[in-house]
């Protein structure tokens, strides 16, 4: 693959990502960071669950799946607060 087309595709499905979460956290009312971590924290872990059993199947090691799971639980909790704490005037 040609590297700027990885880079582009990560960025815009980070951006898709942020669109969707702001939606979710818009109808559930999620006002503050605080909530907004949490949230994304639970929606992370949900991701993790489904990265670990991908990694399962195609036989990777139990710490890999730990890493690549353990970052999409950050990343969702980074989002959250962002989101979360977001002020709109």
């Amino acid at each position: 693959f040609n590297p700027v087309t990885v880079i582009v595709t990560a960025v815009l499905a980070a951006i898709a990502t942020a669109y969707f979460l702001s939606f979710l956290f818009r109808r559930m009312g999620v006002s503050g960071w605080k909530d907004g971590v949490h949230m994304g924290v639970i929606i992370g872990l949900f991701t993790f669950i489904a990265v670990y059993i991908n990694n399962l199947f195609a036989c990777n090691p139990s710490e890999q799946s730990l890493i690549e799971g353990g970052g999409t639980v950050v990343l969702f909790g980074l989002y959250g607060a962002l989101l979360g704490g977001w002020r709109r005037k």
